[in-house]
């Protein structure tokens, strides 16, 4: 019972998400950066734990407990894919499935920490999001360079081999 409880808990907080972000007066809708926008709905996200926070403990020892763990994580990587969605990613390869799961472990981490944080509006968790966020796109910043470096030296190889085939 109490899981269930705990799940209804976190699909209202979704919804709240989702209709945070319909509201086009928030500041939310002026910041442009996926990742930055990844970071404010995460922190928003994480607000959300406020009025509960002394119950949260428990609450997430439901989650882990060994037949909660399917459902609970179906939540967590819905809450993934709509942060990732409602910040505008657009990927179409394993970089869809890397983003969700790096924010699904992002959003753990950060819940996990605020569960410890004594500062005054858990800023405390919301610098820890923020520079978890700037480590993802830092690493997709390497992924990418990375990738047109290889893109590039196949080329270079392809011309490589042809003008060699082709003087005989």
């Amino acid at each position: 019972m109490e899981q269930l409880l705990v799940l209804f808990w976190l699909k209202l907080q979704r919804q709240e998400l989702y209709d945070h972000v319909l509201d086009t007066k928030l500041p939310f809708h002026q910041i442009r950066n996926e990742y930055d926008r990844a970071a404010y709905l995460l922190n928003k996200r994480l607000s959300f734990n406020e009025p509960v926070i002394e119950q949260l403990s428990g609450a997430l020892a439901q989650l882990v407990l060994p037949y909660n763990v399917a459902l609970s994580l179906e939540e967590l990587h819905n809450l993934s894919d709509d942060v990732a969605f409602y910040a505008g990613d657009m990927s179409n390869d394993t970089a869809w499935y890397a983003k969700r799961l790096l924010l699904s472990s992002i959003y753990v981490k950060a819940e996990l920490f605020q569960l410890q944080d004594n500062t005054e509006r858990f800023s405390r968790t919301k610098e820890f999001v923020e520079s978890k966020v700037a480590s993802v796109k830092n690493m997709g910043y390497a992924y990418s360079s990375v990738e047109q470096w290889a893109i590039f030296n196949a080329i270079l190889l392809v011309n490589l081999i042809k003008s060699q085939l082709a003087r005989g």
